[in-house]
């Protein structure tokens, strides 16, 4: 029997950074898909009150939001503790970079410009382009800063994989599947090496798997 239960969307890369951390963690898992039409019933907001993706189940215990989920499964998992930073500098930085990609990178890259290629809102179901042409500025800004950042190695902080390291990674995944990313990778190499190095991480590769898009 499984340990958990990670109810998702499948496209979302907060679900799967979920998924990617129980991996890491040794925890298995049933993925209860969670549609789009279901989102937003009463059987949904018994799993998360505000209506939103992902929430997990762990026996009695239940937790919604990636961020608290990851941590959950790092502290309850396995060696507790191992995907975040022990010193208090670093644990600073380490959430820093967490605010970061929840609050900055995962509106840049997914909803301002992902989205437009799963929910196309141009002519005749086409991706708008004048969208997609607004939201790379900002892609641009937010690469050069990452690169900026992972000049010295390919993890964000401490020299060693962290929660924020899979929380970007499982959002930068974008890239991988859109026109532009190839280009705009071109522009950030550091970032491109620290994406080849965290896709060869089975876990990485289990969560995409699990939550496929």
């Amino acid at each position: 029997m499984p340990d958990i239960t990670i109810y998702g969307i499948p496209r979302s890369n907060y679900v799967r950074a979920c998924c990617m951390t129980a991996l890491e963690k040794g925890a298995t898992f049933d993925r209860a898909h969670v549609s789009f039409r279901h989102l937003f019933t009463d059987k949904h907001r018994a799993v998360h009150p505000f209506l939103k993706v992902p929430s997990m189940r762990h026996g009695d215990v239940l937790v919604w939001e990636s961020t608290a989920i990851m941590r959950y499964l790092d502290g309850t998992f396995g060696e507790p503790g191992v995907l975040e930073p022990s010193g208090f500098a670093e644990r600073i930085e380490h959430e820093q970079w967490l605010s970061a990609v929840n609050h900055s990178i995962d509106l840049d890259f997914v909803r301002k410009y992902a989205l437009e290629y799963t929910f196309p809102k141009g002519p005749d179901g086409t991706p708008d382009k004048a969208r997609i042409d607004k939201a790379l500025p900002n892609m641009r800004r937010d690469l050069g800063i990452l690169d900026g950042r992972l000049s010295g190695g390919v993890y964000l902080v401490g020299g060693q994989l962290t929660l924020a390291d899979i929380l970007l990674h499982n959002t930068l995944d974008v890239l991988n599947r859109t026109d532009e990313g190839a280009g705009l990778l071109a522009e950030a190499p550091n970032v491109a090496r620290a994406m080849t190095t965290i896709a060869a991480r089975p876990s990485f590769q289990g969560a995409a798997a699990a939550a496929p898009g």
